[in-house]
């Protein structure tokens, strides 16, 4: 099935707003952290990403463990979005 310009461009909207305020911020914190505090830039990239990356080392498959043996009347994805995307407004 091929999806149309405005289908395309709703589809890339939707992440849109959360985006654009998670990267203004994390745009923020670098810049005052590393330009008010003084912090090292090589110190902040550091300290950004491997929380990150350690907490998607488990976080990804465990939710994908949980997900794949998830069964319901509404499937196995449905469920984990309608609780998932309240969540992301926190």
């Amino acid at each position: 099935m091929l999806i149309g310009r405005a289908g395309r461009i709703a589809y890339g909207l939707g992440n849109f707003g959360k985006a654009f305020f998670y990267y203004s911020v994390g745009a923020y914190i670098v810049f005052f952290y590393v330009d008010v505090v003084g912090l090292d830039p090589n110190l902040m990239a550091v300290a950004l990403s491997i929380p990150y990356g350690i907490w998607n080392a488990v976080n990804d498959p465990l939710i994908g463990f949980i997900s794949d043996r998830l069964r319901t009347r509404w499937g196995r994805r449905i469920p984990l979005i309608i609780v998932g995307a309240p969540l992301t407004l926190l």
